[in-house]
């Protein structure tokens, strides 16, 4: 009997200097409560301490804490910055309490997204838009603890992406980019989001696809400090092919800014990058579209130079030469069947080739003449269309001349910048 009541008045006064260091028994009792996780009974003590003492920043801080456990984060929120208003002595406490819950509710938003991801694999889009909900709810929650969080709205709308709400997924990513000016580092995570979902949109190039994919990849390059210059390239090289794509989908009237756009993409890209074939391809294309023959031919010419033997390169200089001279001109059905006998010609037999050539067509052919002056070629391709007699193509890569025989006689000889043996393809040379 005589220790039950040492024990019993040891308790009392352990709970006496509680309430004593807390000022307060209902901020006391609700302190207990809250390390118990009976977080119902510590709200309502601690509503009791702040109507007990409405100016004490500590009871506003552990009621904003209760709230926040509760999932009522609003409210928490109004009651922590009435703790820092209260008490700056409280401020530490209240950062780190910002801090502790933002970031629960951000790893938790990441969890559910991963799951969302994991379903969505699996095949199952019911479950997997189910976890993205989730996802979207505890992103939303964690902005509300840090609000210039821009990897929590850059997340934020990758979800709504994900749930197709698409304009507010845009909205959220322009938010995240208005808040990281002067932050390289939020800028570079942008830019490659951007990319991400720029490059992915255009792989379906419908309209609308295709028009989405253009804002995304446009914001993406109003952050060029935060891309390597080869990143920058690309994604101008497809803005340019994304506003070529919408100039076959829009009225009459818009197709030449349509073009003229992409044209100023295509030129920034070979303004770092002079030899990008698909740039000069697609520029070549542009130029030609909007009736800028001569410089259209000049720019393909230019990417000619760098592939001679490149099919889609003779096959832009043939349209460009048709659309403007008709399909009849000389030089175009030149290229036409320089296209046709790269693509289905068979080679032609090196050896015995002179005595072969003498025995067909003469020693005075322009054959023979041929190989006199430039020797033997580095390309040989026979091609017999339908109904005709064999035609020859003999390159010269290193030399900068091709030349298309029948009959042993010239039917054309085409011409471009020669082409250093190591860059010339090794089958090429076989």
């Amino acid at each position: 009997m005589f220790r039950s009541r040492w024990i019993g008045l040891g308790i009392v006064l352990v709970v006496a200097l509680i309430l004593g260091a807390c000022g307060s028994q209902w901020l006391a009792g609700g302190k207990l409560h809250f390390d118990q996780r009976r977080y119902e009974k510590a709200l309502v003590n601690f509503q009791k301490a702040v109507e007990e003492k409405p100016t004490s920043g500590e009871a506003h801080l552990w009621l904003g804490r209760a709230l926040a456990e509760l999932d009522r984060d609003d409210e928490a929120i109004v009651e922590l910055k009435k703790a820092r208003e209260f008490d700056p002595l409280q401020e530490d406490m209240v950062r780190n309490t910002f801090v502790s819950y933002w970031s629960r509710r951000y790893n938790s938003a990441l969890t559910f997204a991963k799951n969302g991801e994991d379903e969505q694999r699996k095949g199952d889009t019911a479950r997997a838009r189910e976890e993205l909900g989730k996802a979207e709810e505890r992103f939303r929650r964690a902005a509300v603890y840090c609000p210039d969080s821009v990897q929590n709205y850059s997340n934020l709308g990758k979800i709504l992406y994900r749930l197709d709400r698409r304009d507010e997924g845009l909205g959220m990513f322009h938010k995240a980019k208005e808040m990281s000016t002067n932050r390289p580092d939020l800028q570079q995570f942008l830019f490659h989001l951007f990319r991400e979902l720029g490059l992915s949109a255009l792989e379906q190039p419908t309209k609308e696809n295709l028009q989405r994919g253009l804002g995304l990849l446009l914001d993406a390059s109003s952050l060029p400090a935060a891309a390597e210059k080869e990143q920058l390239a690309e994604i101008n090289l497809n803005i340019a092919e994304a506003y070529r794509g919408l100039a076959d989908s829009v009225v009459a009237e818009q197709k030449p800014e349509m073009l003229q756009k992409s044209a100023d993409f295509y030129n920034r890209v070979l303004q770092d990058f002079p030899e990008d074939v698909d740039a000069l391809e697609g520029l070549a294309q542009n130029q030609a579209r909007l009736g800028q023959i001569d410089a259209a031919m000049i720019t393909a010419q230019k990417r000619l130079d760098l592939e001679p033997w490149n099919r889609s390169a003779h096959l832009t200089v043939y349209r460009i030469l048709s659309a403007a001279r008709g399909e009849n001109d000389r030089d175009a059905r030149g290229h036409g069947l320089f296209l046709n006998i790269l693509q289905d010609g068979k080679p032609q037999a090196r050896e015995g080739m002179r005595a072969w050539a003498v025995k067909e067509f003469g020693p005075t052919s322009d054959m023979i003449r041929a190989l006199r002056d430039r020797g033997d070629p580095e390309t040989m391709r026979e091609y017999t269309p339908a109904g005709q007699t064999a035609i020859y193509m003999w390159a010269y890569w290193t030399g900068g001349r091709a030349y298309i025989f029948q009959g042993g006689k010239e039917l054309y000889r085409l011409g471009f910048k020669a082409v250093p043996r190591e860059n010339v393809p090794e089958e090429l040379l076989k």
